[in-house]
């Protein structure tokens, strides 16, 4: 309770002196228990984030041991995480148990800034046969009905639909952008109204959503569509809140560079940048300036100046980035189009 109390005055407050405080001594006693404790950060400077070198999966992954707590060594008491490589190979890493409950903390402040509270019902749009998953009676525990998006016909569609309208108490919509948006046209298509205020909220997750994807939620489920920025091995980085466009970042938990695309120095106002996280909570396995693969862009204020606890958008891994024949980078979003 602590700990969501603390999330959500933080975000409530972006840029706050007591927060900002809070911040810079959590990132300073980070980087001194990496430096200490890790072979991959032995030498850093911990009054000098810059002194650490900028790592990724891929290096991680290469030298896992290196990036490793001394100070954590039982792995009976770790986290084991792993994302399922789908840009690449599969990659695990550790979170002792205070990153945990950091990481639930953070999950239950940001539900709650879009209107979901703990025990509220969730219609979970994702993979569920490839999940390990909540088992049975942690989902009735939890009040979440899993939605299959491998087979999100237009039957399931029209079953999951029924249900919403009967249980008259304010679902709540997560998952894939994808699969909400599909869910929404199939709806539409198929002349299905639900009733008012059965939807109490929608979070689109793992993918930004296409242009078209808030106007038509708004229209079909009749709530303004939220979207959220993760990854498996940090946890919630940003959210974007109902009716605005950028993301707010998750200051409270992590430190957040935006970096140049072609070298390790500030991306400019307005600029693409490499988006870069220093997780301020595991020190099983200390993330410290992760380049996450993903690009972005600040929030840039009407006098030029960079807003630091906001992306003004995601476009998704540098990796699938696409380029016009003069090296222009060209928006996913038009891509689309």
């Amino acid at each position: 309770r602590t700990a969501v109390e603390e999330i959500t005055r933080t975000l409530e407050r972006p840029g706050h002196p007591a927060g900002a405080r809070l911040h810079a001594r959590r990132l300073r006693d980070l980087l001194r228990h990496a430096a200490a404790t890790t072979r991959a950060f032995a030498g850093c400077d911990p009054e000098d984030l810059s002194s650490f070198p900028v790592t990724d999966k891929n290096v991680i992954r290469e030298r896992l041991e290196e990036f490793r707590s001394s100070a954590h060594t039982d792995d009976g008491k770790l986290r084991r995480v792993s994302t399922s490589g789908s840009t690449g190979t599969p990659f695990a890493s550790f979170q002792d148990p205070a990153k945990v409950a950091r990481n639930s903390a953070d999950t239950i402040a940001f539900a709650r800034r879009i209107g979901y509270d703990v025990g509220a019902p969730v219609y979970y749009f994702t993979v569920w046969p490839a999940r390990r998953g909540l088992a049975a009676v942690k989902q009735r525990l939890q009040n979440v009905t899993p939605v299959d998006v491998t087979r999100l016909d237009a039957d399931q569609v029209a079953r999951v639909a029924r249900r919403i309208s009967r249980a008259g108490d304010g679902a709540n919509l997560i998952g894939y952008a994808s699969a909400i948006e599909q869910f929404c046209v199939l709806v539409r298509e198929q002349g299905i109204t639900l009733p008012s205020g059965a939807v109490n909220s929608v979070l689109a997750t793992s993918e930004a959503p296409s242009p078209g994807l808030p106007a038509l939620a708004e229209t079909v489920l009749g709530r303004p569509l939220s979207a959220r920025y993760s990854n498996i091995e940090n946890g919630i980085l940003g959210q974007r809140q109902p009716g605005v466009s950028s993301y707010q970042l998750n200051t409270a938990s992590y430190h957040i560079e935006l970096l140049d695309l072609d070298a390790d120095r500030p991306a400019a106002p307005g600029a693409p940048g490499r988006i870069v996280v220093t997780d301020l909570f595991n020190r099983a396995m200390p993330f410290v300036r992760y380049d996450t693969g993903d690009v972005g862009y600040w929030h840039v204020d009407a006098g030029g100046q960079a807003d630091t606890s906001r992306l003004a958008t995601i476009e998704g891994r540098r990796s699938d980035l696409i380029y016009d024949a003069d090296a222009a980078l060209l928006s996913t979003h038009f891509v689309a189009k």
